[in-house]
C-alpha cells in the first residue's frame, strides 16, 4: 500500500489555494494613506490613554516631541522630575517608514525644533496641532487645552 498523496491530489489543492487567494488578497491590501490614517489614530489613542493616567494617577504627564526625529515620548513627572516611560503602550513612538512629522505648534507657537505638551491631572493640557505627512498626503492632530484630540485632514 502506497502511502502519499497523487500528482492529480495535488493539483487540485494548489488550484484551490489559488482561487482563495484571488478572493482574499484584496482585502488584504493597504489602500494608499492607510499607514498615515493608521499612525494619527494611534497617537490620537495614546494621547487619550495619557490624558486619561494622567487624571487617574494625580501626576503631571509629558509628551516630548521631536519632528526632526520623526519620534515622541511620553513621561511622567516623579519626585520633581519627570521620569521617561518605557513600558507599553507608552514606549517611544517612531512614525512609520515613510511618515514625516511636521508642522508642530504648541499653544499657538511654531515649535518646528520639537517641544513639550504638557498634560495635567484636571484634564487640562496644553493646545498643539503636530502634521503628519506620508507621499504628499497630511493629516493632523489637533487638541485644545479640554477635550479630546481631534484628528483632521486638509
Amino acid at each position: 500500500m502506497n502511502k502519499g498523496f497523487t500528482l492529480l491530489e495535488l493539483l487540485v489543492v494548489l488550484i484551490m489555494l489559488g482561487v482563495i487567494l484571488q478572493f482574499v488578497t484584496p482585502y488584504a491590501r493597504i489602500k494608499p494613506g492607510q499607514d498615515l490614517s493608521n499612525a494619527t489614530n494611534r497617537l490620537r489613542t495614546l494621547l487619550e490613554l495619557a490624558r486619561e493616567e494622567a487624571a487617574l494617577t494625580s501626576r503631571v504627564w509629558r509628551l516630548t516631541i521631536v519632528p526632526g526625529d520623526n519620534r515622541l515620548h511620553f513621561e511622567q513627572r516623579v519626585a520633581g522630575r519627570f521620569v521617561p516611560l518605557t513600558g507599553e503602550p507608552f514606549a517611544d513612538f517612531n512614525a512609520a517608514a515613510g511618515i514625516t512629522m511636521k508642522g508642530l505648534r504648541i499653544n499657538a507657537q511654531p515649535s518646528p525644533a520639537g517641544g513639550h505638551v504638557y498634560l495635567f491631572p484636571t484634564g487640562e493640557q496644553d493646545a498643539f496641532r503636530l502634521t503628519l505627512q506620508l507621499d504628499g498626503r497630511q493629516q493632523s492632530l489637533r487638541a485644545g487645552p479640554l477635550g479630546k484630540a481631534q484628528v483632521e485632514s486638509p
